[in-house]
Order: structure tokens, then C-alpha cells, then sequence
């Protein structure tokens, strides 16, 4: 049986592989991967209570009902995750308008905020 830790693994995983495509010039592919290394955190942290969301919208709106509202994470956080699921819709299916350089960059500190944002509510959902 995995543990609740291995998505994490797998979104600090997703991170890295951001990183890498943003170095290499690629900005649509980091605004996916960060997207999903969010997501995959955001998961983590609803199944501490319980919650497994059937959609992505609905892991937004679960993460913003049971713990942006009550304050165990920062509005801010919440606020990047909806901003990363439309970047990530427009680097992923948009063939007019890529993500540009400074999207990018601006996503790939949003997800690493939000990861240890996650990281930080987990110790104290632990304690």
C-alpha cells in the first residue's frame, strides 16, 4: 500500500522536470508541470481529511472549502492553484499564444511556494 507521502514525492518530482524544461527554453511545459506538481500536493494534503476530489475543479474548490476558508493555508496559495489550472490549459491546448518566459518563471516560485505552503500544513495536520 503507498503511503500518503508519495504524491508529494511525485509533485516535488514534477517541480524538478519544471525546472529542467524552463532551463532548457521550454514555457509551456513548465506551466504544466507546475500545475500538476500543485495538484498532486493539493491531493496530499485533502486526503489528511479524507477528501478525494473526482476533478480537478474539484480539487480546487475542496482545498479552498476545507482549508483556505479556515485558514490552515494561505489564500495565496489558493489563488496560484486556479491561476497554475488556467496557464496549464493554455500551455497544454492553446496553439495561438504560448506561455511566455516570465509566466514561467512566475509559475515555477508559485509552485514551489505552494509546495512548501502544503509541506508546512502537513506538519501541523501531523502534530
Amino acid at each position: 500500500m503507498k503511503s500518503v507521502e508519495d504524491p508529494l514525492v511525485k509533485a516535488k518530482r514534477f517541480l524538478k522536470t519544471a525546472y529542467l524544461d524552463f532551463k532548457d527554453g521550454d514555457y509551456d511545459s513548465p506551466a504544466s508541470r507546475c500545475y500538476y506538481a500543485m495538484f498532486h500536493a493539493a491531493d496530499v494534503l485533502l486526503s489528511t481529511k479524507g477528501h478525494r476530489p473526482k476533478s480537478h475543479k474539484g480539487t480546487i474548490a475542496l482545498l479552498g472549502e476545507h482549508f483556505i476558508k479556515r485558514r490552515e493555508l494561505a489564500a495565496t496559495l489558493g489563488e496560484s492553484l486556479r491561476k497554475a489550472y488556467v496557464l496549464r490549459q493554455r500551455g497544454d491546448y492553446e496553439l495561438k499564444e504560448d506561455v511566455d518566459r516570465a509566466e514561467a518563471e512566475k509559475m515555477l516560485g508559485a509552485a514551489s511556494e505552494f509546495i512548501h505552503g502544503v509541506e508546512d500544513a502537513l506538519a501541523r495536520v501531523r502534530k
